[in-house]
């Protein structure tokens, strides 16, 4: 279909929405593509694949196809098929649902309701006979989808039932009222959520602006040196020089944060980027070139914290030798954050996407990889991937408070230095204000026994919150929206959730826990966690990488392991300068470490 006519479409089709309705031409949806989304404000979401094939032949057959099905016509003059985006549908419904399928409905619910999230594919030009279509709607209802041809369209009136199945629906399970609006800026960015660009140093220009259109490049530098921000602010500038981008990182929890933080880098409102882990991205590809089963049968069920997809690039890279990539499955850029995270095998099936003459840009801090996938990184495998010259090094602190700054290079020269293939410079407080502790801050360490470390973290933890007697109704203010409690492990963060609970306090987690309230998997918490929910916030330190917070309680185990050290390094990091103050408590029954924590907060 035609963009006129489409256009023409939509207009008609919105004229019979009922006013709960909105209707969204060409949403980005994060690369999925529908040609229109309705979003029914009680209902759910519906979105709308359009096929525009007319084949007039009588000759046709419809046929199974590698993850699919397929219209074969023949004529004396012309063979024509034409493959149903079957994989499309599929697409769709596993990533929204899993994007946005828990947010729907509120956290306690049932699974009688009709579906919210429905999809429709629908051939305006073209008609199914009864059995083709009964055939084709047997497959889609299983992903709640459903079909429409010619048949069911009319050029003088539309049904807006069979656009959007939510309109005919008796009664709706009520929706959680932060979807609706964080679903329209996920099919279009909101102005109202755009700010002004933030001011950034010359090193980081060069990196947004990158003005000697450098194909290839890397960049290193330590915590809260601004590398996250410039590569969003560089996915900002090729989006509004109409460039798709796809953005890749490890951590999922970090997405939704990482588009928030994008609308103050752009001015196109509905920005080409795809936002993924790598993980999905992978189990998008399976999707796009039909071996979902064999991805499914190697990696579904593993623990992304804390057991890596070992020999995922390798996998990809395998299965993609035979198949052609289509031009509309590459992208003009690929941004890799936190790159150390993952092997160079990884990095070079991504590459596979990349169109020819496009951008590769990673950052990197190998004193920050947690999951050893950059121990086998040399300067010889990095190069093989098309760089070429120095990296770029970014080391002024621009988030971390000043007297924090020299607790952490100590650190890292201390333990990590020696296990990194590449050289990291020291960061530079650049941060004017809070040149040392108030009144009101602290850095402190607390020591305490194995026996005692989830009772000791709960009462730092309570005695925060009771500075403010308002914490225990939940109300959405800085002594419960700004601590964030990070564990080493999921089993101490539960036993101190479960504590916290007991006294009413309002939680948000990236880990399930006895006692929690809703229906929820542990990737729906990570993809809900949110730095603003007003709620005290728990996180494994591998879950919260790329985030911080003003009040951070670090707790930290028994653990000599070289990881470890890699972990607590990270979350040292995560503290950041906030104009009511900043303070950091390591809870801590690691007796090694405890040592130099107390001869570093003397000096």
């Amino acid at each position: 279909m035609h963009l006129d006519q489409l256009e023409n479409f939509a207009a008609r089709l919105e004229y019979s929405l009922p006013k709960e309705c909105k209707l969204f031409l060409k949403p980005y949806l994060n690369g999925i593509e529908p040609e229109l989304a309705i979003l029914h404000k009680s209902g759910g979401l519906n979105l709308i694949f359009i096929e525009y094939l007319q084949i007039s032949e009588a000759v046709r057959a419809l046929s199974k196809v590698s993850g699919g099905l397929s219209i074969n016509a023949e004529s004396r003059s012309s063979n024509i098929t034409h493959n149903l985006p079957i994989w499309r549908i599929k697409l769709a419904h596993s990533e929204l649902n899993k994007l946005y399928g828990f947010r729907m409905r509120k956290r306690v619910f049932n699974d009688r309701h009709p579906p919210q999230i429905t999809i429709t594919l629908f051939y305006p030009n073209f008609a199914f006979d009864e059995d083709e279509k009964a055939y084709v709607k047997s497959l889609l209802l299983k992903l709640d989808a459903g079909l429409l041809d010619n048949s069911n369209y009319s050029e003088t009136q539309i049904d807006p039932s069979k656009f959007c199945p939510q309109v005919s629906y008796e009664s709706f399970p009520a929706l959680d009222p932060r979807t609706v609006p964080d679903l329209s800026n996920w099919l279009k960015l909101s102005e109202a959520n755009t700010h002004s660009p933030l001011n950034f140093q010359s090193d980081q220009k060069r990196i947004i602006l990158n003005e000697e259109n450098i194909k290839r490049r890397r960049i290193k530098g330590g915590p809260g040196s601004g590398k996250t921000e410039a590569l969003i602010a560089r996915a900002g500038e090729l989006s509004d020089n109409k460039k798709e981008v796809l953005y890749l990182t490890y951590n999922i929890t970090i997405l939704n944060e990482l588009r928030i933080r994008f609308s103050k880098h752009t001015k196109n409102n509905n920005g080409r980027v795809v936002w993924l882990n790598y993980h999905n991205w992978c189990r998008r590809v399976s999707y796009q070139f039909h071996f979902e089963d064999e991805w499914a049968a190697q990696f579904i069920g593993t623990d992304e914290d804390q057991k890596p997809f070992d020999g995922v690039g390798s996998f990809i890279i395998k299965q993609l030798q035979t198949r052609n990539i289509l031009d509309e499955f590459k992208f003009d850029a690929i941004i890799i954050d936190e790159a150390q995270d993952m092997e160079v095998t990884w990095l070079e099936a991504a590459l596979l996407f990349l169109r020819p003459e496009g951008e590769l840009l990673i950052a990197a801090d190998t004193r920050q990889d947690i999951y050893d996938k950059s121990q086998n990184w040399t300067n010889e495998k990095i190069n093989g991937l098309g760089f070429s010259g120095p990296w770029l090094t970014l080391n002024s602190s621009f988030r971390t408070p000043n007297y924090l700054v020299p607790l952490i290079n100590n650190y890292k020269a201390k333990f990590l230095d020696h296990i990194s293939f590449e050289d990291s410079e020291e960061l530079v407080s650049d941060n004017l204000e809070n040149r040392q502790l108030s009144l009101d801050d602290r850095l402190e360490l607390l020591e305490v026994s194995q026996s005692n470390l989830v009772t000791s973290s709960f009462d730092q933890v309570h005695k925060i919150i009771e500075q403010d007697k308002k914490a225990y109704s939940g109300n959405a203010d800085r002594s419960v929206e700004d601590i964030v409690v990070l564990v080493p492990k999921k089993e101490i963060g539960a036993s101190i959730a479960k504590a916290l609970v007991q006294r009413n306090v309002k939680l948000e987690t990236t880990f399930k826990y006895q006692g929690q309230r809703g229906n929820f998997e542990e990737r729906d918490l990570k993809l809900e966690f949110s730095s603003t929910s007003g709620r005290v916030k728990i996180s494994t330190i591998h879950s919260f990488k790329g985030m911080s917070g003003t009040r951070i309680v670090l707790v930290l185990n028994q653990n000599d392991n070289p990881s470890f050290r890699k972990l607590v390094y990270v979350g040292l990091s995560r503290l950041k300068a906030g104009s009511l103050g900043q303070s950091l408590f390591i809870v801590s029954s690691n007796t090694s470490l405890n040592q130099f924590f107390k001869n570093a907060l003397r000096s």
